[in-house]
């Protein structure tokens, strides 16, 4: 059996926190990991997993070749023109219910494809980067509804109330622009999506090794000196 690497959550209430990393990494067999994350007696807030590359520093994720269970999704039709020739990396990701995954933004174009259960996305644009509280590409609050939030995070506030949220059912996607922050969250049962990655620009101006597509653009890099 395949074996993936998998953040499992330290702390209660499953809200994953790639600023102060409340996680671990486990190795375990990919049976082990859908068994624990989308039977009915799954631990909520526990388990996450997304899908890297064969070659995990080098090539990005591309499901189907390496996972079979990719053969049964396809691009939609009516997308594949203008979207299959500029896909950078495709994603797989499987977690347990009720699992929070931090907000943060990508650098490219992504199409949030929802396979099994049922999921919250809450989107803000890429102006209210002021107003969460960002590390890198990852914003420090973690728990949307944390009624400390006022008190940790007060300029938050501001950003709530400019967000949006996309209610995810099977078969549905959502289109998130570059660089917009965005916070997933996996309903009452654990939570199976493909995300696409897909370039906007040309190639060459992404960082080459960006595997995490995270990075700045390279003419950004360049005027930081």
């Amino acid at each position: 059996d395949k074996l993936v690497s998998v953040h499992e959550c330290a702390t209660s209430g499953g809200a994953l926190d790639f600023v102060d990393k409340n996680f671990t990494f486990t190795v375990m067999p990919f049976a082990e990991l859908v068994r624990r994350t989308l039977s009915p007696d799954a631990t909520p807030g526990q388990l996450y997993f997304r899908s890297m590359g064969a070659n995990m520093r080098k090539e990005p994720s591309d499901i189907w070749k390496n996972f079979a269970i990719a053969a049964d999704f396809h691009v939609p039709e009516f997308m594949r023109s203008s979207v299959e020739s500029r896909i950078f990396q495709s994603v797989l990701r499987i977690g347990s219910p009720a699992l929070q995954v931090f907000t943060h933004y990508d650098i490219m174009d992504t199409i949030l494809f929802q396979v099994r259960g049922q999921k919250t996305v809450t989107l803000f644009p890429p102006c209210e980067l002021d107003h969460l509280y960002v590390t890198g590409s990852a914003s420090a609050v973690v728990d949307l509804s944390n009624p400390e939030n006022p008190t940790r995070f007060p300029r938050f506030a501001r950003a709530m109330a400019n967000s949006c949220v996309v209610e995810l059912q099977p078969g549905q996607a959502v289109v998130i622009p570059a660089l917009w922050f965005h916070h997933p969250v996996s309903k009452t049962s654990g939570s199976v999506t493909v995300e696409l990655f897909v370039r906007s620009l040309p190639a060459e101006w992404y960082e080459g090794k960006d595997l995490y597509a995270n990075k700045d653009l390279r003419v950004v890099t360049a005027a930081k000196g």
